[in-house]
């Protein structure tokens, strides 16, 4: 399933994400920089990932454009670990 800037994703159920100095770590050893740890936190299972990328702009002051492909390509890495789960496509 394609991931797209219309995509819903929700944490996977049983994962537990566990904060490190500015990071996460979530079993099984994947760890999140600050960024990406910004980025997991907004995946709530309502908001699409263009709107988690524009809650990411607002609190590191980049650009969409910049930004969006970030927050997909995370979302996709994270769903193929099963981090998280798409909720809506």
């Amino acid at each position: 399933m394609a991931i797209t800037a219309d995509t819903i994703v929700a944490p996977a159920p049983g994962v537990e994400p566990r904060r490190y100095l500015k990071g996460m770590v979530i079993d099984p050893g994947i760890s999140l920089n600050e960024v990406a740890s910004f980025i997991f936190s907004q995946f709530d299972g309502e908001r699409s990932l263009k709107q988690v990328a524009e809650a990411v702009t607002r609190e590191y002051q980049i650009s969409l454009d910049d930004c969006l492909p970030d927050v997909i390509g995370t979302a996709s890495e994270l769903v193929e670990f099963n981090v998280v789960k798409i909720v809506s496509p």
